[in-house]
């Protein structure tokens, strides 16, 4: 990275802070800035130290929070880790526009992936959230244009179903047997043909499309 990315890690677990905040100083073009709870209740006065923020949900009111931060600073990534494995506040988080998030069974390399990810402004949830999002979805009432999968190429009509699966970009391309730059262009033109603005939600229109299952998966 050529220029300084300044990223703000906030943990209700202190174990937790030290151990990310080593990870992220072995890393050259990252300022690590560790806020203590205190300030975390005046977080929004202080936003502008930082181009990504790390904090886990053993705050109180973390989705609103979100929601208060990303109306104020849009352009600020957030990344919350999943540490209570309290989905609801999960999924409020991920319809507030939160950028990523981590749960308590990944590693140090995956918040890595995951802030590399959202750096490149693409949003990085792992499966179980996917999931829990695309059940939300599932049962919205949508109005407008129908959408049609036959729009879809047979390959990227693989891709949405391992998308649906909770998998990942590198996942499906081991999958596929394909690049991962060749499964983020399908998921680009998947994004786009159905009019969709997630990968959650285009999950959640191939679910509603195909309630016997999908027909593809991988062995």
């Amino acid at each position: 990275m050529n220029n300084i990315i300044h990223i703000g890690v906030f943990s209700s677990v202190k174990i937790y802070q030290e151990g990310i905040v080593e990870r992220l100083k072995q890393e050259s073009g990252m300022a690590i800035v560790t806020p203590d709870l205190a300030q975390y209740r005046k977080a929004c006065l202080f936003l502008d130290q930082f181009e990504i923020l790390i904090i886990d949900n053993g705050y109180s009111h973390l989705a609103e929070f979100v929601q208060l931060t990303k109306q104020q600073k849009p352009g600020l990534k957030i990344i919350v880790l999943n540490l209570l494995d309290d989905d609801q506040s999960i999924i409020q988080c991920m319809e507030y526009g939160v950028d990523g998030i981590i749960s308590k069974q990944e590693s140090l390399a995956d918040l890595m992936d995951c802030i590399q990810t959202v750096i490149n402004n693409k949003k990085r949830y792992n499966p179980d959230a996917i999931q829990q999002l695309i059940g939300r979805f599932s049962h919205n009432n949508y109005t407008g244009e129908k959408k049609h999968l036959e729009s879809l190429t047979g390959r990227q009509k693989n891709v949405l179903e391992l998308v649906e699966m909770g998998y990942s970009n590198k996942q499906i391309a081991r999958t596929l047997g394909i690049e991962v730059a060749t499964v983020k262009n399908h998921v680009h033109s998947i994004l786009e043909k159905l009019e969709v603005s997630s990968r959650c939600e285009a999950a959640a229109f191939f679910r509603r499309q195909n309630s016997n299952g999908p027909t593809y998966r991988a062995s």
